[in-house]
């Protein structure tokens, strides 16, 4: 399982005004960078950060010839950002945060501030669920010493650590995300034909984001 909420999308005025200050020629510029949108949600809404934005049709071409020159790796993509919380199971956030490596991702829920570990905190429709209630009753354990008292701070650490080492994949963990464009073009690539439905839901999910479409079709249009 896999839920994608709060989504929120920014600095396409940063990444389209550094492109034509890195134009040599005035003559090549398009036109002055017209208010864009700042901030993007994905429910018709738009939810503001600065100003309302949007970009012109002959900036978002020049963006894509360097996204293509560039073979996805265009630096102007670094200045447009997304935040973002995700809820996924253990097995998924392992595989993201090797594709991740230098995103920015903070724990919504940690595990030390847990009173007690039940049945809905794994996904039930895991292919395996591999959280039995004896695991269930350790995790409990191992929790409920971490709380005590008389539980020194070597001793919690090495708790967190046993927790964390017989946690099964299917636990439910919450995060915010932050990611920039690039990373996102490059998460794509890697895992568009991935046959794990969260990735699956994740690469549709990076296609609806403002402008991606014509990002990734710069891209793929080279490996078609």
């Amino acid at each position: 399982m896999i839920r994608i909420e709060s989504e929120k999308a920014f600095g396409f005025y940063l990444a389209v005004e550094t492109m034509h200050k890195r134009m040599d020629n005035p003559k090549d510029r398009f036109c002055k960078p017209k208010k864009m949108y700042n901030a993007f949600s994905f429910n018709n809404e738009i939810k503001m950060l600065d100003e309302s934005y949007s970009i012109y049709q002959e900036d978002i071409e020049i963006l894509k010839k360097m996204i293509k020159a560039s073979n996805g790796k265009c630096s102007l993509l670094n200045f447009i950002h997304v935040s973002v919380d995700i809820t996924a199971t253990r097995e998924w956030w392992h595989e993201f945060n090797i594709a991740s490596d230098k995103l920015r991702v903070f724990n919504w829920h940690n595990i030390g501030y847990k009173e007690e570990f039940t049945k809905s905190d794994f996904d039930k429709d895991y292919k395996d669920d591999d959280s039995p209630d004896n695991i269930i009753d350790v995790l409990n354990w191992a929790l409920k010493r971490y709380h005590s008292k008389d539980c020194k701070l070597d001793e919690k650490n090495e708790l967190l650590i046993y927790i964390n080492d017989i946690m099964p994949n299917n636990y439910i963990e919450s995060k915010y995300v932050e990611m920039d464009y690039s990373a996102l073009l490059q998460i794509h690539r890697c895992y568009r034909k991935s046959n794990m439905n969260e990735w699956q839901t994740f690469t549709k999910w990076i296609e609806d984001l403002p402008y991606m479409k014509e990002f990734l079709g710069a891209i793929y249009e080279e490996e078609r």
